[in-house]
Order: structure tokens, then sequence, then C-alpha cells
């Protein structure tokens, strides 16, 4: 065989040739895993800080009450939830985490910080952003393949508070001095004060949320005539300004079966069960107007005041003295002996056969006293007849809902100076409307409870979530 038929042969013999491919690649499949071992190293660092820093947000935010320790509050939370971290090999010197918070969505992007240990900053805290302290993975093979072996990152996270407060009445009125909330029994008489010197006990309306300047008198009538108004006031209360009285007037009333003689559309929801007011039926008509009536104590059979009304009283809160009154209420409509009850309110609820949850009693309502003049206008009479149809309210109707301002501290809002809503630190309290009011800038109302967040009603709640990052969107 010629040298050059050999030379052919060894040419076209591909036996063997995988492994000299074998040997170029191995190296690279090699390197290729192992830097995939130091990026997964590094993209886990990465997730765990974003993971630590999203639970000290929402912890933060959570914590975020409207006092004047809130900042402090808000730290002590997030420090609770940081966890060590599994991946880091190293941190940068302090905390893992660092916090800042503003009291705007916009002043967080802006750098506008609260500070800590100031009262005034720490009750305006209202968003947070979590900032981790930068994580060290040191890569091996990065290393000997000669790159720099350090890979570090630091992540931040945003989160927000919001209150909301959902199918409540657009009604606030003044705490007691101090912001003291009240008792549940206490009997309160709110008097409308559009001017500039609010006190304890005085009431105002709140603007409808997002409504068209020509919708807002309709709605404020209707949502005070609702039980439950389809609205919901998100992070904000606004005062309505300007006097009320007539809205209030037709709204309250309508609930106690009372109305105009033209009644508006947007009071015409039907009453409830219960519309005993001490007030008979003149000249053979069930129907009882709202201008004029008649003042109390009219027939004895409205809910009783406490004695010291109208002008015995501390302020606008009652002294507890009403047991004799109520005896007398009980002797006018029902034939059984006054049991005696611990409010008003539980007394209104045993005429129904309820108990102050609104449970069945088992001894059921109690029977009626045919001689009294309103025997047969208990029920919505008046509300038939004047063509205003559906079903009947439930003991709801009357209850109504208010939110309870320390009008001290938020003196500038009142007056529609100032943008701080109360939201964040007002009590919504439920109340049991006595009697009608008489020309809408006074009513009487007994206190039953103060409404948290996120308890059973459904009233108030506190929503806490994650948002983008303002500074960079993600």
């Amino acid at each position: 065989m010629s040298k050059q038929s050999l030379m052919r042969r060894l040419a076209r013999d591909e036996r063997a040739a995988v492994i000299v491919w074998f040997a170029f690649t191995l190296p690279v499949i090699l390197g290729m895993f192992a830097l995939s071992l130091d990026l997964g190293r590094y993209t886990s660092m990465h997730t765990e800080l974003k993971d630590m820093a999203d639970a000290a947000a929402l912890a933060a935010a959570n914590a975020l009450d409207g006092t004047d320790t809130a900042i402090q509050k808000a730290d002590a939370a997030a420090a609770a939830v940081v966890n060590n971290s599994k991946f880091a090999d190293s941190w940068g010197d302090g905390a893992r985490i660092s916090l800042v918070y503003a009291s705007s969505y916009d002043n967080l992007g802006a750098g506008n910080y609260l500070a800590k240990g100031v009262a005034a900053d720490e009750k305006k805290a209202a968003w947070v952003q979590a900032i981790t302290n930068v994580g060290t993975v040191n890569g091996l093979i990065i290393q000997v393949l000669g790159g720099d072996p350090t890979m570090t990152a630091s992540v931040r996270s945003t989160a927000g508070t919001q209150t909301v407060a959902c199918a409540v009445q657009p009604l606030f009125m003044c705490l007691p001095s101090g912001g003291t909330t009240l008792t549940p029994g206490t009997m309160v008489r709110v008097r409308e004060q559009p001017g500039s010197q609010w006190g304890p006990g005085n009431f105002g309306l709140l603007d409808p949320p997002n409504a068209a300047p020509n919708q807002k008198n309709d709605l404020l009538q209707h949502g005070l005539a609702a039980s439950s108004p389809n609205v919901c006031y998100v992070n904000a209360l606004t005062p309505a300004q300007g006097g009320q009285a007539g809205k209030v007037r037709e709204a309250i009333n309508a609930r106690f079966d009372i109305w105009d003689n033209n009644p508006d559309a947007d009071v015409r929801i039907p009453p409830g069960p219960n519309n005993f007011k001490g007030i008979a039926p003149q000249n053979n008509s069930a129907c009882v107007k709202s201008i004029p009536i008649d003042p109390y104590p009219r027939n004895g059979g409205v809910m009783p005041r406490d004695s010291c009304f109208p002008d015995g009283c501390n302020g606008p809160y009652g002294n507890g003295d009403w047991q004799a009154g109520a005896a007398t209420y009980w002797s006018t409509h029902h034939t059984t002996a006054y049991p005696g009850f611990a409010t008003r309110f539980a007394m209104y609820m045993a005429e129904l056969g309820l108990d102050a949850d609104g449970n069945a009693l088992e001894s059921g309502q109690p029977a009626l006293k045919p001689s009294d003049p309103e025997y047969l206008t208990m029920g919505p009479v008046c509300a038939a007849q004047r063509g205003i149809t559906g079903p009947t309210g439930t003991w709801e109707r009357r209850v109504i809902y208010a939110a309870m301002i320390d009008c001290v501290v938020h003196a500038d809002w009142l007056v529609g100076n100032s943008t701080k809503s109360p939201i964040k630190d007002a009590d919504i309290g439920q109340f049991f409307l006595t009697e009608p009011t008489e020309q809408g800038q006074e009513v009487y109302m007994e206190f039953i409870k103060r409404i948290t967040k996120d308890d059973d009603e459904g009233k108030l709640h506190a929503i806490v979530q994650l948002y983008p990052n303002p500074q960079d969107g993600n």
C-alpha cells in the first residue's frame, strides 16, 4: 500500500472522533454547570432578601396605628419577623434591614421621610419602605475563571396601610374632651355645629366620597336615611361645610315613619318594625308630619331621656337616670310589668322579641296595650300611605353609625383647613336613635358600642398590602 493510499484511508476514518470533541467541550460544560451553581446561590440569596423585605414592610405597615409612637411600634414589628439569612455569606455593617417612613406614597418616592421619636411625625406615618443591607455571596467557579467572586444584592419593598369604613352613615361627632370614648348605655345629645367653635357632642356630616358637586346633597340625605349605605370611605374623611339641619331632620325622622307632605326620593326607605315615638296620630290619620313634632315628653310613649336633660347634664352627656321614664314608656305600650333593662337599646330590642345581638328571645314579644294611642302605628303604617313600598326594615332602622373624632386634635380639619384626615385614629360608634328629631339640629342617641377594625360588624377595615417601589416602579 502506497503512502498516498494510507493517507486517504486515514482521512476517511471517523472512529474515535467523539473523544476529540468531548475533550474540547468538557471544560465548557463543567464551567457552565459550576457557574449555574454560583448564580443559583445568588438567586436564592436575592429571593430570600426580597421575602425578608416584604415581610418586614408588611409587619411595619400593619403596626402604624396613628399614635405618637407608631414608628417605634412598626420598627419593633418588623424586627420580629426578620430571620437570619441562609445564603448570604456576609452582610454589611449594621442591621440586616432598615426602614423609612412617609405620610404618603409620593413623599416616600421623593425621600421626604418622617423622623422616629418625633411625635408629630410618628402620628403621620402611613407608608413604609424596607431596605435590606447588602448581602454577599462569594462565587467559587467565577473566581477560578478569573472573574470577581463577590456577588452582592440589596432589595427594597414598599407597603402601605389603608383604613376603610364601609356601610356607615355620613356622620361624625366630637368625642368628650381629650378624645375619651363613651360607655355603652350613655345618652348623648348631639347638636349641629357648622361654625368654628366645635366641642364635645357637636355633630357634622361627611362629604360622600368621589361625589360630583351636584350629587352631594342627594347622597348625603340618602346616606343618612339608609341603614347600610352603599359607600366606603378610604383613607379620608371630609367634613361637609354649612348647615344641614333639613337633611338630618328628614333622614332621621324617616326611620320613625315620619314624613313631610312630599317625602324626598332620597329618604323613601321603609322604616323598621318599632316606631313608637310618643306622638299620637291626629285627625284619624296614621301619619305624623315631620314639621312640627310635639316637644318632649309628648304623651309618655317616647323612649325616655336621662333626667338631667335638657339643661342639667354635664354637657351633652346624660347622668344615667332614666329608669323611671322607662317604666312609664313600658306601661304606655305594654300590658306586662316593666322588667327593667340595662340600656334603652336592650328595651327596644326586647319589644321586638330579640336580645341585644338580634337573636330571638324564648319569651317572644311582649303584648301590646290596646288602649295605647300608638297601638296601631307601631309598624310602618305611614310609609305605605305615602306609597313608600318595599320590605319593612329590620331593627337596624333605629341604629346609626358615626365617626367619633377628637375635635381638639383635628380642629383645623373641621373647618376645611387641613388635608390630614382623622380616619386612622377615629372610632366608629354604633348608636341607638331614641326619638325623632324636632328640627334636625339636635338628635338624642344612646351609645351602643365602639366598632373596631376587622371585627364582626364588617364596617371598619385596615388593609395592608405591598405596592411598587416608587423609586423604580418594581
